[in-house]
């Protein structure tokens, strides 16, 4: 990492291009701070003019290479590329409004598996649930959040309209996949067993027999679209992180949001009412941007499809990452925990897969 970030740096300063600097190029180019990831490390950098003085931050993330990849990086090469004309495009399209954005990107090193992008301002929209939505928090605090899941909505809406896909989504690809994790779940240490899967797996085949073909429509997917990749400011939010962009239904990304929020609920630290209100925000965000104020989209057969395969994709992660906590041995508070959250994700199921 230290040889590609010093590399990155100095291709960086060599650069001239307006569009990368728009005002002039930098004089200096110094590192300010790094975040350390499962998967990469972003290094926070500072330009400065030929004064030493900081004209702007920007970030560097570095990927690590997989150990599956290390003879033949080629696809996380081309998958960094989709990353970057992702934002490229995005940041493009969503430039003229005032209220929402996406990230700009600034350059791509495919062979240091790097990408470069603009510091945006603001903080997560996850900072602001934490400092706001606790129990004994006050909630003339929890506006800001309802602005932001509100316009993380309407964002949301404005990706979709500018990546839209001519082919239509297949709902049967969506049974294969969730049932996996299904048989997962009745396999390893889960409270799951094989009586519960045959339900949701005939819930599932039932749903997809009923989607009209109005609900087919495919765009582009951020795959990771939940309150932590979202910055709220001054200005409106701003949209991070396309490492996961691909082709894929309308309602992957609304009903991930949704979840990511209503997951919020496994710790009772959080108070329900001001979670639901963040979720009926984004989701009144959302329906205004697609236009969908008169057919919200929560009311639709893919959405609830899709929730069902958000919750069992989570609760498959959790049953198999559990193990790993002090070793091969879990402490008791993690252990509860776990089980807490195991009997919430099958309390949803059965609500969820209920005719």
């Amino acid at each position: 990492m230290a040889e590609a970030i010093a590399e990155v740096v100095r291709r960086l300063t060599a650069t001239a291009a307006p569009a990368l600097w728009q005002e002039a190029p930098a004089g200096r180019i110094a590192r300010a701070g790094e975040i350390k990831r499962a998967y990469s490390t972003v290094y926070r950098l500072r330009i400065e003019d030929a004064g030493g003085r900081a004209t702007r931050f920007i970030y560097a993330k570095i990927y690590k290479l997989a150990p599956k990849h290390r003879d033949n990086p080629a696809k996380p090469q081309a998958k960094l590329r989709t990353e970057f004309e992702a934002a490229q495009r995005l940041h493009a399209s969503l430039n003229g409004s005032h209220h929402y954005s996406v990230v700009r990107p600034l350059a791509c090193y495919p062979d240091l598996l790097a990408i470069v992008t603009e510091e945006a301002h603001g903080e997560p929209i996850a900072s602001l649930i934490e400092t706001t939505c606790k129990r004994w928090h006050q909630r003339d605090k929890r506006a800001a959040v309802l602005t932001a899941c509100r316009l993380a909505g309407e964002a949301l809406a404005a990706i979709q309209r500018a990546t839209g896909e001519a082919q239509p989504y297949q709902p049967a690809e969506l049974l294969e996949y969730v049932d996996i994790r299904l048989q997962r779940l009745v396999a390893g240490e889960a409270p799951f067993n094989e009586t519960q899967r045959r339900l949701v797996r005939r819930c599932l085949e039932s749903l997809i027999a009923r989607v009209p073909t109005a609900q087919l429509g495919q765009c582009g997917c951020h795959g990771d679209y939940a309150p932590f990749n979202v910055l709220a400011g001054p200005a409106g939010v701003t949209v991070m992180d396309f490492a996961m962009f691909k082709p894929g239904s309308l309602y992957n990304d609304v009903t991930y949001f949704h979840h990511r929020l209503q997951g919020y609920l496994h710790k009772p630290i959080f108070a329900a009412p001001a979670i639901e209100a963040a979720q009926q925000a984004f989701l009144a965000g959302y329906n205004r941007g697609a236009g969908r104020e008169q057919q919200p989209v929560e009311h639709d057969v893919l959405f609830r499809l899709f929730w069902i395969k958000h919750v069992i994709n989570n609760y498959s992660a959790i049953m198999r990452k559990k193990v790993m906590t002090l070793g091969d041995r879990l402490s008791p508070a993690v252990y509860l925990f776990n089980r807490h959250v195991f009997r919430r994700y099958n309390q949803w199921l059965m609500q969820m897969c209920q005719p």
